[in-house]
């Protein structure tokens, strides 16, 4: 947590509860992953930024009346190497064909923390 308040610009000094706060909103809507750390928690992201946007191209493809098209409109908007690179991946069968698509996984709700380092009512 003392990280996320080093990141910010002196300019704009932000409240330990502000940024506490957030990150426990976002916790809340399953985007970090309290973990506990000393006499309180350090919160961690769910997902990768990689596996995020793979999840948010899998959502569009999902969304889309005919994915088929979608994919074609994707691979057509890659680069000469993204599109080396995913025949190569292709290529080394890391994307099997006759693989049953699947969701993304769904990540396990921790249980709510108790005690969170400098919130109001710690217990820590």
């Amino acid at each position: 947590m003392p990280e996320m308040l080093d990141e910010r610009t002196p300019e704009r000094p932000l409240a330990y509860t502000t940024v506490l706060s957030v990150m426990d909103k976002l916790h809340r809507k399953g985007w970090l992953h309290p973990e506990p750390d000393s006499r309180g928690y350090r919160y961690v992201p769910v997902q990768t930024r990689d596996a995020y946007s793979a999840t948010l191209m899998r959502e569009a493809r999902v969304a889309s009346t005919d994915q088929r098209s979608a994919i074609v409109h994707f691979v057509e908007q890659m680069s000469a190497a993204e599109a080396s690179a995913l025949q190569a991946a292709l290529d080394a069968g890391l994307l099997d064909p006759h693989r049953a698509p699947h969701p993304p996984a769904a990540h396990q709700q921790p249980p709510e923390p108790r005690g969170i380092r400098g919130s109001p009512g710690a217990t820590g």
